[in-house]
């Protein structure tokens, strides 16, 4: 089994089941807000809302001409056109045509992982769109997931400077490295249907690590009878592609036409100074400097006076969602309180302090701590359960030791949460009046790595790896969390500090690896190592573990 970085098992799956209806509420809310408040925000939020219904329906729909299935798609297209020519679009009209859809009980969706955490932009796909040289017509190809919208707002801008451009979507599949995909008879005849040999453009996020799906469809488009030239992949950010992951993807690549966006984000007015890269960590010695992997870092930012923070926190729902949790931690005195949502990104005030390190653990830190998780294990809960939380600590084990984990762990959930998972020092502030906060606590416990929703000893595990508790510490911390909370982590957590262990060491491995030939590579190598020997001691020691946690009693 190749035990490279890039086989490691750290993105969980982000497609979920969901109903109709509630996609339809989604929608339905985003178009109230925005009759309430008509600005690019809203329109942004519906916009997202009806490219999630129009993919989820996409999905399950077998004839693309279903009544139902157009209206999905007309109501994207007339918030897309809405964007692009900056005119209101009736609100009330798109209520009608969204409560009138049939929906399923059940469907399928995937987080939009460019909306939701990285700051892509659609404004950023119009701009792109009239960049190119003029065109007669096109046909414009969205890859589900993210790809319904961004093709929705492309071919919008396309129709705007009077290109006859028409779209749909199609979903490769496979392997995540090998994706596959054909176009069906039907989807043959639109390809060729234009008067004049139509310029053909797959659009998507991305590429990410393969190029795969990228690849499938042009390749299917050139099968199809359309001219290698004429076809072009549009995404997030250029690859090389003598890194992607796909089988002879370097020479496949070449074939094809390939353009990005601009990666700049769209900014609030006062976000001005760029803290990406690492930057944030200036402040930092350099022999404890907090590693990062840069390319999956969510914008941050400053403004000019050092007053203002900018974090990304999401477009539409995901960032509804998250000023949700920012403003529950905030008003139980745990984290600063968001000021406002601007284009996505959380508006915070700076305050003044000091980051945490191991050395800091305190009878008071470690109350602090315990009293944390049992807020998150109360006020944060969920229905989601992550299902593939024992099989990614099993398949990491394997490709780094070579060796099945036995006993195999078993990862009781007795309170699902949506956890914190940056329980990391550096994430945690001791303000210059004293207060202990809590930073980067709003998204990460369901973001696209793990854990996803799980039980709160995901957190009680990182506290304890990640502040280096020994024997004494550890001890104490899990008395404090279990009389806050009412409940007993102390048979559950030797193998979640197992879990934990393996993921960070996989998460780092595969991170220092995108990350080679940069400063990070070095630091998250010396991470990898540093939970790599964790995990190892863990799974030899698990019997110990559990024999010291109940030393309590």
């Amino acid at each position: 089994m190749d035990n490279s970085g890039w086989n490691m098992y750290v993105f969980r799956a982000g497609r979920k089941t969901i109903s109709g209806n509630t996609l339809r509420n989604r929608l339905v809310h985003s178009l109230h807000l925005y009759f309430e408040n008509p600005a690019e925000d809203t329109c942004i939020a519906a916009l997202i809302a009806a490219g999630e219904l129009e993919c989820a329906f996409a999905d399950v729909i077998s004839d693309s001409a279903d009544s139902e299935s157009v209206g999905a798609v007309n109501i994207t297209d007339r918030i897309a056109e809405s964007l692009v020519t900056a005119s209101f679009f009736d609100a009330n009209d798109l209520l009608a045509a969204a409560t009138s859809l049939q929906l399923p009980d059940a469907l399928q969706l995937s987080v939009a992982e460019g909306f939701a955490y990285y700051a892509l932009h659609p404004q950023k796909f119009i701009d792109l769109a009239r960049t190119l040289s003029p065109l007669q017509s096109a046909r414009v190809i969205g890859l589900r997931s993210i790809g319904t919208t961004l093709s929705a707002v492309f071919c919008a801008a396309l129709r705007a400077r009077g290109v006859a451009a028409e779209r749909i979507t199609v979903r490769p599949h496979g392997h995540p490295y090998e994706r596959q995909f054909s176009f069906n008879e039907r989807e043959v005849c639109w390809l060729r249907s234009s008067a004049s040999e139509p310029h053909v453009f797959v659009v998507d996020e991305g590429p990410g690590i393969s190029g795969s799906s990228f690849l499938s469809v042009a390749e299917a488009a050139e099968h199809a009878g359309v001219s290698r030239d004429r076809i072009w992949m549009l995404g997030s950010r250029w690859p090389d592609p003598a890194l992607l992951r796909a089988p002879n993807a370097a020479d496949r690549w070449s074939r094809y036409h390939f353009r990005a966006v601009d990666p700049a984000p769209v900014l609030p007015s006062a976000a001005a100074i760029d803290l990406g890269g690492g930057s944030w960590r200036s402040a930092f010695p350099p022999d404890c400097r907090p590693a990062i992997w840069s390319q999956l870092e969510s914008a941050k930012y400053m403004s000019v006076d050092g007053r203002r923070r900018f974090k990304f926190h999401g477009y539409g729902h995901y960032g509804e969602t998250i000023a949700a949790r920012a403003a529950n931690l905030a008003a139980s005195g745990f984290a600063p309180p968001l000021l406002a949502l601007e284009k996505g990104f959380g508006v915070y005030d700076f305050i003044p302090g000091r980051s945490l390190t191991p050395s800091d653990i305190s009878p008071e830190l470690l109350h602090r701590l315990a009293e944390y998780c049992a807020f998150r294990a109360r006020e944060f809960r969920s229905d989601e359960i992550s299902p593939e939380l024992s099989t990614m600590a099993a398949w990491n084990w394997q490709c780094e030791f070579g060796a099945a984990l036995a006993p195999p762990l078993t990862l009781d959930v007795q309170t699902c949460v949506v956890t914190d998972s940056r329980m990391l020092p550096h994430e945690w502030l001791r303000a210059d009046d004293g207060r202990i906060l809590k930073f980067d606590a709003v998204s990460h416990g369901d973001d696209h790595f793990f854990p996803g929703p799980c039980d709160i000893a995901w957190d009680l595990a990182g506290a304890v790896i990640e502040f280096r508790m020994d024997t004494a510490p550890t001890v104490a911390f899990l008395a404090h969390y279990q009389h806050l909370s009412g409940n007993d982590p102390r048979d559950r957590l030797p193998d979640y500090l197992l879990a934990y262990s393996v993921f960070r060491m996989a998460w780092s491995k595969m991170a220092s690896q995108s990350c080679a030939g940069t400063p990070d590579e070095i630091l998250l190598r010396r991470d990898y190592l540093h939970y790599r020997s964790t995990a190892q001691q863990l799974a030899e020691s698990r019997t110990a573990h559990r024999q010291i946690a109940h030393s309590a009693d």
